[in-house]
């Protein structure tokens, strides 16, 4: 078996999406794509997290689709953080924007292009933080999944 796209040229595929089909006068910066997110550990959000949207690959796992076959789910982690130490001017707004637009772009449909699509979809991930980053800061999360078959 054969791995058709790496984590990192999807979550690239993902970035690039939305960067192309980021909405009108929002003014917050575009997203960077990041091995690892500063504040971002495992499930958990830490204070040296920063204002910003920022992307990064999940990783990938098994999954089992209609026909039963094993196919792969290659997933993307989308942070906005916005606070009370943010420099940016951007609102709420732009921020729900913003995540509108990307669930429009991925759910339930084939999106990327990429080789071996079968179906992209948005969800709402699970994580933790801790107290102070809660006060401090606007956090929302969204997970896009990809899933593959792959070659056999």
């Amino acid at each position: 078996m054969t791995i058709q796209h790496t984590d990192w040229e999807v979550s690239s595929t993902h970035a690039q999406m939305i960067r192309d089909n980021w909405p009108d006068g929002v003014k917050v910066r575009r997203p960077e794509l990041l091995k690892k997110i500063p504040g971002v550990t495992g499930k958990r959000f830490t204070e040296t997290v920063k204002s910003g949207v920022w992307i990064k690959p999940l990783g990938s796992q098994p999954v089992k689709t209609f026909s039963s076959v094993r196919d792969v789910e290659r997933k993307t982690l989308v942070v906005f953080v916005s606070g009370s130490s943010t420099r940016q001017s951007g609102s709420t707004t732009d921020y729900e924007q913003i995540r509108d637009k990307i669930r429009d772009l991925f759910q339930d449909r084939r999106v990327t292009g990429l080789s071996g699509e079968i179906m992209s979809f948005t969800s709402m991930g699970d994580y933790d933080m801790d107290d102070v980053v809660s006060r401090k800061y606007d956090i929302d999360i969204i997970e896009i999944s990809t899933v593959f078959r792959e070659d056999r």
